[in-house]
């Protein structure tokens, strides 16, 4: 089994994420391929039934039924369902970009080429050795299209963050609006503030100024002259925490805390 790839998103936060075995990306890609067929199969016999007295427009048909189903339904899936077909659905799986974004349409787009030309019998064991010989797992489709397939957990409830409103601070926490915050915007913000002694100092400052420079311009606010970065984003996350949970769950305390 793979170890999991651990990702560096475009806000500079490491992700871990578990990626996908070999044996499940196979069910998958089996699952989907027996829906494609069973649609095939059915409007091959629509059209037959259809075209009793013009034959010949089921060899136009069938080509273009092919060419949608075949190519055109997973690009289509992948990219509205970021990431995701009906078989990866069913055993979990979503496909993201290398950094953990979610996938685009022109990176589902190459990942449906690719594997039409990989689905062959000449090709398809080159695309399973690619697999087992690439570290994050990568098919060819993968790796020009710059994607990891990666095993999706069951939802659990995050850790409580414990994060205090300094002190001072707690009108501004009061006033922030953070419906412009999304649930993306408030992971980074929470996984910043549970990890930040893990950084050296120097990229803990810089990080911090990083993030509360953008969400400050984000909720239309500012912050306050002579606060720690860290502190205003304590104020916001205590905020987001109100607003989704109405529970306060943060004490005033000074800040920055002693040592």
């Amino acid at each position: 089994m793979k170890e999991p790839a651990d990702l560096i998103t475009p806000e500079a936060v490491v992700v871990r994420l578990p990626l996908a075995g070999i044996g499940s990306r196979l069910i998958a890609a089996l699952l989907d391929m027996a829906i494609q067929t069973a649609a095939v199969t059915i409007l091959f016999i629509s059209s037959m039934a259809a075209a009793r007295s013009h034959p010949t427009v089921v060899f136009v048909l069938v080509p273009i039924y092919l060419f949608l189903i075949m190519l055109g339904s997973p690009i289509a899936m992948e990219t509205f369902l970021r990431g995701k077909t009906v078989g990866k659905m069913a055993m979990g799986l979503r496909v993201v970009r290398d950094d953990g974004s979610p996938i685009t349409f022109r990176a589902a787009a190459v990942r449906g080429v690719l594997r039409v030309l990989e689905a062959n019998p000449v090709t398809y064991p080159v695309g399973v050795m690619a697999i087992l010989l690439s570290r994050k797992a990568k098919r060819l489709g993968d790796m020009a299209a710059g994607t990891i397939v990666v095993r999706e957990r069951a939802p659990a409830p995050p850790p409580p963050l414990m994060v205090v409103v300094p002190s001072g601070l707690e009108q501004l926490a009061s006033t922030l609006d953070t419906t412009t915050l999304s649930d993306r915007d408030y992971q980074l913000i929470r996984e910043f503030l549970l990890r930040r002694d893990r950084f050296d100092l120097e990229a803990r400052n810089s990080l911090a100024l990083k993030f509360a420079d953008h969400y400050a311009r984000k909720l239309g606010a500012q912050v306050p002259p002579g606060t720690w970065p860290e502190a205003f984003l304590m104020a916001v996350a205590a905020a987001h925490q109100y607003r989704s949970n109405r529970a306060w769950m943060t004490y005033p305390q000074p800040y920055p805390p002693s040592r």
